[in-house]
């Protein structure tokens, strides 16, 4: 089968970390549908429509586009223009889509439908003055949590009025909500299918932040605000509050015509109420697997000395990945690199003194700017921690600044190293080549590179 994933490449304004965090959702579906040995094409959406050709020769259209050009005001002509066509395609119609991201007319809906629905109204004029508070003010047209930040949640009239006046100089349109303190939960939904009931936990937050999920909580990676709020999928909850918790979802979904897929986020206030947040249509998608709040890293990441010549070996061999002959080649780079080699550098992760992490990489000779990186190794008491990721980024960020143009990672094809090719293509990397039994009969040869430029570099002057 043809499976074309829809996304949007970005807006000149998008830093590195906006595109890589659409790349990692787009990879994760890429692969799935690679496994099950379809035929997959990653597509950008752009004003040409060169796009819609492709998709009309595919047999599905696996929709992540949230927006075109980093409007998210054009998400929902890409679902109308799909559903004009005629072409399959996954998730929710074009008047779910629209209704929902315009959430003054979906809390309208909601609300008429008897949904207990918070407070809320347009920053239009001035805004009544027996409005309760604390109230979160944000932008009433956006999704994935844009212009949501720990600044969002007024505790004052002060504060309301000059946080309202801030986001009208940024948002078109800007909604004001009463917030409701409580637990806060996700219900998803897969056509009339209701999933598990998934709890977002706070108790990592920063102190005196708000326990709301913000942008930086949903996409920048690592971030305190990310780490602090972690999905808990079951939720740990008696029946009965599961119950009403599913009922109230329900009820959202069938009132916005939900179908596809998508996700409804709830609230519980002290008395056991459940209050209707959002009806999202495209909600992002990650790795669905359960998984306890994570434990913070207090890592830092320095170089790689001599004294940690002997805690490399071992971390190496502990990775249990590496063939004796494998972890020497590993500590020969590491004595090339102190003995002043500019081919080999190292990047080390320690606790304390302790080393729990590495990276070594290095130019490529012949290349313009291109980087290969040869190890990244991680105590595996340590992993799916945030270590790995933290070397990985701030590995490309030092090449970022030495004007890297492209960085190369060569794996194995075994199944040993899935999680290895996995962690990659979730952070944006993409399968280039394969070459069969590279290493051995059976082993083959998976290169795996990542355009650090956006394609700039990588285009030859015209």
């Amino acid at each position: 089968m043809k499976v074309v994933i829809l996304y949007d490449p970005g807006a000149e304004d998008w830093t590195p970390e906006d595109v890589r965090s659409v790349m990692n959702a787009v990879s994760e579906i890429a692969v799935i549908f690679d496994a099950m040995g379809h035929d997959v094409r990653r597509l950008g959406v752009r004003h040409d429509m060169r796009w819609l050709q492709i998709c009309r020769s595919a047999d599905l259209v696996f929709n992540l586009c949230e927006g075109v050009h980093g409007k998210s005001g054009w998400e929902e002509h890409v679902v109308g223009t799909l559903e004009f066509a005629g072409i399959p395609f996954t998730g929710c119609g074009l008047w779910t889509v629209a209704a929902c991201r315009r959430k003054a007319v979906a809390n309208a809906l909601l609300a008429h439908a008897g949904l207990p629905i918070p407070r809320w109204t347009l920053a239009q004029g001035k805004i009544d003055d027996d409005f309760p508070l604390p109230a979160i003010v944000k932008p009433a047209a956006e999704d994935a949590s844009a212009g949501i930040d720990r600044g969002s949640v007024v505790t004052d009239r002060r504060g309301l009025r000059a946080r309202t006046a801030a986001m009208t100089e940024q948002f078109d349109e800007v909604l004001v909500q009463q917030y409701v303190p409580g637990r806060e939960f996700n219900v998803g939904f897969v056509g009339n299918r209701t999933l598990a009931i998934a709890e977002i936990d706070f108790a990592g937050m920063p102190e005196g932040a708000w326990p709301i999920l913000t942008h930086a909580a949903k996409w920048d990676r690592g971030s305190s605000e990310d780490v602090g709020s972690v999905p808990v999928c079951p939720a740990n909850i008696p029946q009965r509050l599961a119950g009403a918790l599913t009922k109230t979802a329900e009820a959202a979904w069938r009132v916005m015509q939900g179908t596809g897929y998508g996700r409804v986020d709830l609230r519980v206030d002290e008395q056991g109420q459940p209050w209707v947040l959002d009806v999202n249509p495209l909600p992002r998608w990650r790795s669905a697997r359960r998984r306890a709040p994570r434990r913070r890293v207090s890592s830092s990441l320095r170089p790689v000395g001599p004294a940690h010549r002997a805690p490399l070996e071992r971390l190496t061999r502990a990775a249990g990945l590496f063939r004796e002959d494998e972890v020497a080649i590993a500590v020969e780079l590491l004595d090339d690199a102190l003995a002043g080699d500019p081919a080999y550098r190292f990047l080390g992760a320690y606790e304390g003194d302790e080393l729990v992490g590495y990276a070594c990489w290095g130019p490529v000779p012949g290349t313009a700017d291109t980087y290969d990186l040869y190890w990244l190794v991680v105590d595996p008491a340590r992993q799916c921690s945030g270590v790995g990721t933290r070397l990985v980024e701030a590995v490309e960020h030092r090449l970022i600044g030495d004007g890297g143009r492209l960085v190369v990672v060569e794996t194995s094809s075994l199944p040993a190293y899935a999680p290895t090719r996995a962690f990659y293509e979730r952070r944006g990397y993409t399968r280039g080549a394969t070459v069969p039994g590279y290493y051995a009969p059976g082993d083959d040869l998976m290169i795996y590179f990542k355009d650090l430029a956006n394609g700039v570099l990588a285009r030859a002057p015209a």
